[in-house]
């Protein structure tokens, strides 16, 4: 079944209750039939064991949050929001060294934040969007 769908700027993702990412539409780099929905994450597609618990999209990235408390990163990096690891092969490190709860993306900017109220940003910062100033 269906535990959460989250939109992107041009995708949308499909949470499944059993932890899976489905995706509809486009992530970059491009692939895939953009009309079907495909498999994205999870075990059946050889992803960590920990289930998925959150996904944020982004313009052409999505994060990816296990209920591990991993970060994955998928897709477009040109502006840094998959901090180097668009392809979701490693998990993306807090500098709190702790495990993340809650992710979110924008256009091309990322948040992750952990337990302590800690919160990281990454990705295009231009109009103070990272919460660094202009």
């Amino acid at each position: 079944g269906v535990a959460a769908i989250t939109c992107g700027g041009s995708n949308s993702f499909v949470l499944s209750t059993e932890g899976e990412v489905l995706l509809f539409g486009g992530l970059w780099p491009p692939g895939g039939d953009t009309n079907q929905l495909r498999h994205l994450w999870g075990t059946a597609k050889g992803g960590p064991a920990s289930k998925v618990s959150q996904v944020a999209a982004g313009w052409r990235h999505c994060l990816i949050l296990t209920e591990a408390g991993r970060v994955f990163a998928l897709g477009d990096d040109e502006f840094g929001q998959c901090a180097g690891s668009g392809s979701g092969a490693a998990a993306l490190p807090l500098p709190s060294a702790q495990l993340a709860v809650g992710v979110a993306a924008g256009a091309c900017h990322s948040f992750a934040w952990d337990s302590s109220g800690s919160a990281f940003a990454w990705g295009h910062g231009g109009n103070g969007r990272l919460g660094l100033g202009s």
